[in-house]
């Protein structure tokens, strides 16, 4: 894949030159590496604001509710025996985060998650079904209010930065059963 970005970038550069806008490219070169900062500012904060709310969540009794809310769900996708309590309070967290938008924050749920699942997996060589299925449910999830999305097109000046909630369900949506899909395929056809 760096193969691939580094081609694009020298063509592009190249490019530039010999259509006389090198002047346009450093222009657009020091543009963006600014917006860049701001937005990485911008979602930190709320990257920190979420994952301090979930680690406060962890450490109280509503998180055993979250996980049972959701363990009726993430039952029918994850084996029992692959699974226990922590590993589920882990999987509610990652999956809330998820579903309110904030994506980042769902990682450090989603990589203890996997930590602890890999710690029951038979073959360490190899995920098991559970894993497999939670990291794409992390990867596709339904995103109920898409909070990051919403941020960026705030912050670009979007009139209406919510009126994509709909497409993105579509999306994330179709994302996630085309994805259950093959993983029940392939889990499978690979054993």
């Amino acid at each position: 894949m760096s193969i691939i970005w580094s081609c694009m970038i020298i063509l592009a550069i190249v490019f530039t030159f010999f259509t006389g806008n090198a002047d346009s490219l450093i222009e657009h070169i020091t543009k963006a590496s600014t917006n860049s900062i701001e937005n990485i500012m911008t979602l930190a904060g709320m990257l920190c604001f979420w994952t301090g709310i979930f680690n406060i969540l962890k450490h109280t009794p509503a998180i055993d509710k979250l996980a049972n809310f959701v363990k009726p769900i993430m039952s029918k996708l994850l084996k029992k025996d692959e699974i226990d309590g922590e590993i589920m309070q882990d999987v509610a967290l990652n999956v809330t985060s998820n579903a309110i938008g904030v994506g980042n924050a769902a990682t450090v749920f989603g990589i203890s998650a996997t930590k602890k699942m890999q710690t029951k997996n038979k073959n360490k060589e190899k995920a098991n079904d559970s894993m497999t299925a939670f990291i794409l449910l992390n990867t596709a999830s339904i995103q109920l209010i898409p909070t990051t999305i919403i941020s960026l097109r705030s912050i670009y000046g979007s009139g209406n930065p919510g009126d994509i909630i709909m497409a993105v369900w579509i999306v994330s949506a179709a994302a996630l059963v085309a994805g259950l899909a093959a993983i029940k395929i392939l889990n499978k056809v690979i054993k």
